[in-house]
């Protein structure tokens, strides 16, 4: 077998550590190199639709991992879907490089990246999971240009890195005398990442000390920590309410603005025709207002449910004072398409997943800012918070911070929780926002908005599957909005532009050279 197939699973491994559980970031700046390397090497295009997928497949298929604990059928068709991808990324890019030359296929690779990420952000309902620019949320510095160009000017800036370190590789072990035009374009290629890379850094510094930060309200986050085999067993209802109202009594002695239960933690059905009599106790008892997280039948009848995954926020005095529906539903598992029509694939679904039924639940319609004091916040459900145009269109309406409540009790202690977090940081960052993970079993936070992290832990330090109250203020900013807010994704608007007008100028420049040559 050839020595250099094996390149692209190397790749996927490298990629694999750059993210949780290996949380490696660093490694991302060479990941892609064993694959890039591959695309040039390889001549025959059906090997390489299959090794480019079958890396792709590997690298998702250990990536979430964790999926596995709800379906691990989902699991391998996440990967499937995902791997192809990686099949488009190596085709177009061997077209070009095979048509266009070593120069413009170096040069596009950044520019393909960034595009089929965000394709991945919405195609099929989207998973922008596993971002290049997601392994960086630890380096502040640097993802402060995300509020201008969102998560994908970190993935740009990583590709351009590991695109130019391959060129520069693959001159050295070939050990070719380079031309003066190679000389040329390496020099001219080197500065404009140094450039980019070093404008990229003055700015966030600059933005980090420039941006005022202030107090926003003091929220207190219950945190139950409710195994999922507990959450589903509707014979233990009593004992899940009772332990979160423990933990409420704690909270209130903290005096906070704001009690929150995370993603359905409210373990009873919230009936919108009873008026919603159990939220409006629970917070007139506590003589507090709450945040709650709570399944609701909006049918209004008795004979059928029409469900909901909702957010209420009730006063003191027991009014609800606004209701948020999850609006960007998981796939399969609350929403499942051609259901009423194809009613087998209910079957098929349960068949393939460990759950013991589908919710069936319906997706929201609004998404409005909640008044709290003289502030505004937003909320997200679940893993709404990886969907960056939901945050956007919250802060362009007023939000000064986001509640994102969430169960990852599915997931245990597995790495979906950091992967979770570490998105969420680039939501704050974007949007000059502060962001609240409120969840059932961890991890709980509070995300300031420059992208610093106040994580809730117990006394060893452990972060996961741990109980308690987390009582903190949010860091808010007086600004409203960033030019990533109001503009959102034009950056890949302008990647795709940019590699358009690289190939088209390529194919004008040999055309050109051609007829010269013949006349």
């Amino acid at each position: 077998m050839k020595k250099y197939l094996l390149l692209p699973f190397l790749g996927s491994l490298l990629l694999f550590l750059s993210f949780h559980p290996a949380d490696q970031g660093w490694i991302i700046w060479i990941a892609l190199i064993p694959f890039i390397s591959y695309i040039r090497l390889e001549t025959n295009y059906k090997r390489l639709v299959f090794i480019s997928w079958a890396s792709g497949f590997a690298f998702f298929f250990i990536g979430v991992w964790w999926l596995r604990y709800v379906t691990f059928a989902g699991l391998v068709i996440l990967g499937i879907i995902m791997g192809l991808y990686f099949v488009v990324f190596g085709v177009a890019s061997k077209i070009i490089q095979k048509k266009l030359g070593d120069g413009v296929y170096y040069l596009t690779i950044p520019f393909w990246w960034v595009f089929l990420e965000f394709a991945r952000a919405y195609v099929l309902t989207g998973f922008p999971w596993l971002f290049l620019g997601h392994t960086q949320y630890h380096w502040l510095t640097l993802i402060q240009i995300s509020d201008i160009t969102g998560v994908y000017g970190i993935s740009f800036l990583i590709a351009s890195v590991n695109s130019f370190l391959t060129f520069v590789l693959a001159r050295a072990i070939e050990r070719k005398a380079p031309k003066q035009e190679t000389k040329t374009l390496t020099a001219v290629w080197a500065s404009v990442i140094f450039v980019l890379i070093m404008s990229t850094l003055i700015y966030g510094s600059f933005r980090i000390k420039s941006i005022r930060i202030e107090t926003g309200p003091k929220i207190s986050l219950v945190q139950g920590n409710i195994p999922q085999s507990l959450k589903i067993d509707y014979g233990r209802v009593e004992e899940i309410y009772r332990k979160h109202i423990e933990l409420t009594k704690k909270a209130k002695a903290e005096n906070p603005d704001l009690i929150v239960w995370a993603e359905t933690m409210h373990p009873y059905l919230a009936v919108e025709s009873g008026e919603l009599d159990e939220l409006k106790k629970l917070a007139k008892d506590f003589q507090a207002k709450m945040l709650i997280g709570v399944l609701t039948d909006k049918s209004r009848s008795s004979e059928r449910f029409e469900l909901y995954n909702s957010a209420y926020l009730v006063s003191a005095d027991g009014e609800v004072l606004g209701s948020y529906d999850k609006i960007h539903l998981v796939p399969v598992s609350e929403l499942l398409p051609f259901r009423t029509v194809l009613p087998w694939l209910e079957d098929l679904a349960l068949y393939f997943s460990g759950l013991k039924q589908l919710p069936m639940l319906n997706p929201g319609t609004k998404l409005e800012p909640f008044k709290l004091g003289g502030h505004q916040f937003g909320v997200l459900i679940c893993y709404e918070s990886v969907f960056p145009e939901l945050s956007r269109a919250l802060s362009r309406k007023g939000a000064q911070f986001i509640m994102n409540l969430s169960n990852d009790g599915w997931f245990g202690d597995s790495a979906e929780l950091e992967q979770m977090l570490a998105i969420s940081v680039f939501r704050a960052v974007e949007n000059r926002i502060g962001l609240v993970r409120a969840t059932n079993t961890g991890i709980s936070a509070f995300i300031s908005p420059i992208g610093r992290m106040d994580v809730f832990t117990d006394g060893n330090g452990r972060a996961k599957e741990i109980e308690g109250v987390f009582t903190q203020s949010v860091e808010i900013t007086p600004s409203s909005g960033t030019f990533y807010s109001r503009w959102g994704d034009w950056f890949t608007a302008v990647c795709a532009i940019v590699l358009a007008l690289i190939i088209l100028s390529k194919i004008v420049e040999i055309n050109l050279t051609k007829k010269a040559i013949s006349s």
